[in-house]
């Protein structure tokens, strides 16, 4: 299945196939792949992409979103990150 290729042992999207796989750090390389396997859960009527797809939405929830409920850009667990927009 795609999910081999497309994600790493933690379930994070990898954004750049190289010898160092880099997980994504933006919530809108969730938002597509989350589009995407539904759109092949209506294709294929696969469960998978759906538990998939849920997975993701729940990981968006927590990891791109502040306590007041607003949506954040980037990861909110990066360290690196000096200040940080809504």
């Amino acid at each position: 299945m795609i999910t081999s290729k497309l994600m790493d042992q933690d379930h994070r999207i990898i954004v750049a196939f190289t010898l160092t796989t880099k997980p994504s750090m933006l919530w809108e390389d969730y938002v597509f792949s989350i589009d995407a396997f539904k759109k092949n859960l209506q294709l294929t009527f696969d469960e998978v992409y759906l538990k998939q797809a849920k997975f993701w939405t729940d990981y968006v929830m927590n990891h791109f979103s502040d306590k007041d409920g607003l949506f954040l850009y980037e990861f909110n667990l990066d360290p690196q990150l000096l200040t940080r927009k809504n």
